[in-house]
């Protein structure tokens, strides 16, 4: 980030904004309370990101309005609407932050003095082999999966009473669960790691 005072500006400028007419006529019952401004505790981050993303229902003006935010400032808006405490009022700048780098401001974010990492996903690639990369919500946390074995299997979740031949010790007024092994209809590596030198954190075979 190159002004962190400029951009937070900009962010000011949305918070601060009149949605209330934003809607062509006869859509204005697509939002219950038009004129809740991005950080309303009543506005979620869905409804935030909702309402900062251009739609037909929206009139030209405001559309293009939209088109002109760039993607760094939705970013912002949308970190700071994510952390956002009722207890910061209109004074939330302060929680926002760049450190000071042989007398410069720094480009790196951090909001409680944390730094901000955003978390993007890959979703395949284009015409010129090069990544394409979406950037998550800012809710987003990754979870972690624990692996414990590498077979592949379908499973099927079915009422015990409605298998036959099953065993006097299952109670037949409960549910149970079905794994069938299917590695022979699936290749092993559905992964990067088929691709030569793409994941260098697993083996090629």
């Amino acid at each position: 980030m190159d002004d962190l005072q400029a951009d937070l500006d900009r962010v000011e400028v949305i918070f601060s904004r009149d949605y209330s007419q934003r809607f062509k006529p006869g859509f204005e019952h697509e939002d219950r309370n038009p004129s809740r401004k991005p950080l309303n505790p009543e506005r979620s981050l869905g409804s935030v990101i909702k309402l900062l993303t251009p739609s037909p229902s929206y009139t030209d003006e405001y559309n293009e309005w939209l088109s002109l935010i760039p993607p760094r400032i939705l970013a912002l808006v949308f970190m700071i609407k994510r952390f956002y405490l009722n207890s910061w009022g209109s004074n939330w700048r302060r929680n926002i932050t760049v450190d000071e780098i042989d007398g410069a401001a720094g480009h790196e974010v951090k909001m409680f003095d944390r730094q901000i990492i955003g978390s993007y996903l890959r979703v395949g690639f284009d015409e010129g082999d090069k990544w394409r990369l979406f950037k998550v919500r800012q809710d987003f946390i990754a979870a972690d999966k624990v692996q414990m074995e590498d077979d592949i299997s379908a499973s099927v979740v079915v009422s015990a009473a409605a298998l036959e031949g099953c065993p006097e010790t299952i109670n037949t007024k409960r549910s149970v669960k079905l794994v069938k092994n299917c590695e022979y209809r699936l290749f092993q590596r559905p992964d990067d790691a088929i691709h030569p030198g793409f994941d260098k954190q697993t083996s090629w075979t």
